[in-house]
């Protein structure tokens, strides 16, 4: 029985009577998994930073310790550090609160995404100038960065102070690779 053409009451039982393999459209190919527009958005990992720590080096890039992580698809995130092996275009956010340990003045507090131990581009690295005095700041960060299988990124925090210590009270750091990119 050949299906020319149903209306828009209508239906069709696929599951009965129905033998073979179901043909690919002209120009597709089988999919063996993933979604139909190309794959699955993996190696993914997000991770916090549920703990404060304080006594950073004033004016220099210090790295994000994290210590908790909430997603690890594949098991590239170790050490605070992600390293895909797989080659491709991802998505990366980072967000930290950092500060000092009272009310001072805060000069600049910044955030940089770090490739293979250098600031990936002037893309990732958001800086907050501060001009009255605070005690924390919120800088976030957020892109598309290109990874090659031994490639890897950091998250990196930026405190210029005047005044009190340095500290880094929170942070998230994620990434999933990009689909179809």
């Amino acid at each position: 029985m050949a299906l020319t053409r149903i209306g828009l009451n209508q239906s069709i039982n696929l599951a009965s009577n129905v033998t073979g393999t179901l043909p690919v459209a002209n120009g597709g190919t089988n999919l063996s998994s993933g979604f139909v527009n190309g794959g699955v958005a993996t190696p993914a990992f997000s991770a916090i930073k549920s703990s404060q720590t304080t006594g950073q080096t004033d004016a220099t890039w210090t790295k994000i310790t994290y210590d908790t992580e909430l997603l690890d698809s594949d098991a590239k995130f170790a050490d605070s550090r992600f390293t895909p092996t797989v080659a491709g275009k991802y998505f990366v956010s980072a967000i930290a609160t950092v500060g000092t340990s009272a009310a001072s003045s805060v000069n600049q507090a910044s955030i940089s995404v770090y490739k293979n131990g250098a600031q990936a581009s002037t893309n990732f690295n958001n800086s907050c100038k501060v001009e009255s005095e605070v005690e924390l700041v919120i800088v976030t960060i957020s892109g598309i960065i290109e990874l090659d299988t031994d490639d890897y990124i950091e998250a990196y925090v930026y405190i210029d102070r005047t005044t009190n210590t340095n500290r880094i009270t929170s942070s998230e750091f994620s990434a999933f690779k990009t689909i179809g990119a």
